[in-house]
């Protein structure tokens, strides 16, 4: 006897679980290869733009570490929204649909990959003068990296392919 759940088999439910995290996951890869470098890419722009950058280069604090605090700033934005789908991510768990050992694959692909990416656009940003300029070569850069990986021989697309890899946890022997 199995108990259902708003009319579902445990494993019809635990298949919808998967299907989420995979978006979910697919969703922070795509936050992480798109969104954090445009944003980090227009970071010192725009305080050239915002005539601020002759401000900072008067203070007392290295450029180095002005480019560090933004690289940070991103890193940290990023963390900020993984934070916020934490409960979805939750839920995954506790309804059985995906073991730990995926999560924990996909922090190791995610959060690389966003470090990366900030990284980056940070310093395409500290090297060109104009914001749509930094914000093209990053984006040329970061695809010359990420779009020949699912084309590689034994290369896999899409958001499965991100959890897909790690066979699950062996079950634990009986007492």
């Amino acid at each position: 006897a199995y108990t259902r759940l708003n009319g579902l088999h445990p494993s019809q439910l635990a298949n919808a679980m998967q299907d989420i995290f995979h978006t979910e996951t697919a969703l922070l890869l795509l936050v992480a290869l798109v969104v954090v470098p445009a944003v980090a890419s227009s970071g010192l722009g725009q305080e050239r733009r915002e005539a601020t950058h002759e401000l900072l280069a008067t203070s007392l604090i290295p450029p180095y570490q002005v480019v560090l605090a933004k690289f940070l700033a991103v890193a940290l934005l990023y963390g900020m929204l993984v934070v916020a789908v934490m409960p979805v991510t939750g839920l995954v768990y506790f309804f059985a649909g995906v073991d730990v050992a995926r999560m924990f694959q996909a922090g190791l692909v995610l959060l690389p990959t966003a470090l990366c990416a900030a990284a980056l656009g940070t310093a395409v940003s500290a090297f060109t003068e104009k914001e749509g300029w930094a914000l093209g070569v990053t984006f040329v850069a970061a695809g010359a990296v990420t779009v020949p990986a699912p084309l590689a021989p034994g290369g896999h697309g899409g958001a499965h392919a991100v959890t897909a890899r790690i066979p699950p946890l062996a079950p634990s022997p009986a007492a």
